[in-house]
């Protein structure tokens, strides 16, 4: 059973069971990391392509 990000999830309940579920709540941080480092590199890949798009603009403009 995997926990969902953005579902409501009880923090207490998720620390009293912490012994029990160990490996999912391990699962869960993963995930979130895993996810969390997809939407830093897309972000930093449409940063660099405004950059790039931005200078051929005004390199154009000139």
């Amino acid at each position: 059973m995997n926990y969902r990000i953005g579902t409501n999830l009880d923090l207490s309940k998720v620390e009293s069971n912490y012994d029990l579920n160990k490996n999912q709540y391990d699962n869960c941080e993963v995930d979130m990391f895993y996810r969390l480092r997809m939407e830093v590199w897309i972000f930093i890949i449409l940063l660099i392509l405004g950059i790039i798009v931005l200078k051929k603009l005004i390199s154009w403009k000139v």
